[in-house]
């Protein structure tokens, strides 16, 4: 069974909605996408749209899911529901919020999972950068502390790896490592001119187009929609069958949409 047109469009114009407002990661964004889309599928044998859903229709769905669910996944949905339905409450596409009285379960207090900052930092000095293996660990590690360090520690990693070592083969890494973590800090103009310098003294860096991907976002954020188009559209034509191509395409075409 596939989405109704209008389901879809209405989940595609959402999702973009987050990623240009919030800048949510592509994990978190297919998160949504995979709540709402299931909850859109459940509700076309009730012949209903994801626009003419009422309170009991939520809850008739909750229903469903709570027997073969955990209640963080449960809390999980209900939160993307109610984000989908506020947006389209603030966009005037609906006129009652269904989520209004809906509650979450309440959560157990869980131990945290993830390393402290001191036992990252140990974990990024383990390997010996003075030998070819260790600079190969060191830079598949640095790009797990940016997910587990502050941004600012990120960046100062990257900027440290690329003022140590300017001959190392992994310099166009690190630079695009640096570019990604200036645009986390939302220094957007000093994100593109990384990215830019990787693109012209490394054309040949498989990072390329990520780099034009990454300048893109930044141009979106500073408002340079023009620009923006543009980057997407030279990526297109130059890497047609790159990995972040799909994900282009529908960003301009959501530029477009918007613009």
């Amino acid at each position: 069974m596939s989405l109704l047109d209008s389901d879809a469009t209405q989940l595609d114009t959402f999702i973009d909605h987050l990623w240009l407002e919030d800048g949510l990661s592509k994990n978190t964004l297919e998160s949504y996408r995979l709540d709402l889309a299931s909850f859109a599928l459940w509700l076309t044998p009730q012949n209903k749209q994801l626009l003419t859903v009422d309170q009991a229709d939520i809850q008739q769905y909750l229903a469903v899911k709570f027997p073969h669910s955990k209640p963080r996944s449960i809390s999980r949905l209900i939160a993307s529901l109610r984000r989908f339905y506020r947006y389209l409450m603030r966009d005037n596409k609906i006129s009652l919020d269904p989520t209004i009285q809906i509650q979450s379960p309440k959560l157990p207090r869980s131990l945290p999972k993830s390393l402290n900052e001191d036992e990252v930092v140990a974990l990024l000095n383990a390997p010996n950068i003075n030998e070819p293996a260790g600079l190969r660990d060191r830079a598949m590690l640095e790009p797990v502390s940016y997910t587990h360090l502050k941004h600012k520690d990120a960046f100062n990693a990257y900027d440290k790896f690329l003022k140590d070592y300017p001959n190392s083969p992994l310099v166009a890494d690190a630079k695009y490592g640096l570019g990604y973590t200036q645009f986390a800090l939302r220094n957007y103009k000093s994100a593109i001119a990384t990215q830019q310098k990787l693109i012209d003294l490394h054309p040949e860096s498989p990072k390329v187009p990520d780099a034009m991907f990454n300048m893109a976002n930044s141009q979106i954020q500073l408002g340079q929609v023009s620009s923006a188009k543009k980057t997407l559209r030279d990526l297109i034509a130059k890497f047609p069958n790159s990995e972040v191509t799909p994900a282009t395409q529908k960003r301009l075409k959501a530029l477009e949409a918007i613009r």
